[in-house]
């Protein structure tokens, strides 16, 4: 088992029950066995990017949020807005915020 696949188990059980949810209500929404969503937080069972974007559904989350520790969720939420902020600016702008916000933040 890779740690990616570890850290993804971790973050699937983490976010249910940040969420309150039981491994048999989510099993019950996503139409599996409560033992399935047991297999997929053990790392047993490989998601379908399917049944990865419905858990992210499910958890009120981003994929990308998904992939980290629910204390993460709003960090990984502004990252990607910033993210769609800076991605069509041009190198001049983008080095001209970035001294802003280094400024702003010391």
């Amino acid at each position: 088992m890779t740690s990616k696949t570890s850290s993804l188990q971790h973050h699937l059980r983490a976010w249910r029950k940040h969420k309150g949810l039981s491994q048999e209500q989510v099993g019950n929404i996503m139409n599996v066995a409560h033992t399935t969503v047991g297999r997929w937080e053990r790392g047993e069972v490989p998601l379908t990017s399917d049944q990865f974007e419905t858990l992210a559904r499910i958890f009120d989350a981003s994929p990308a949020q998904l992939l980290g520790d629910p204390a993460d969720a709003q960090m990984i939420a502004t990252l990607q807005e910033t993210h769609e902020i800076v991605k069509n600016m041009s190198p001049d702008t983008l080095r001209h915020w970035l001294e802003i916000g280094k400024k702003l933040g010391s």
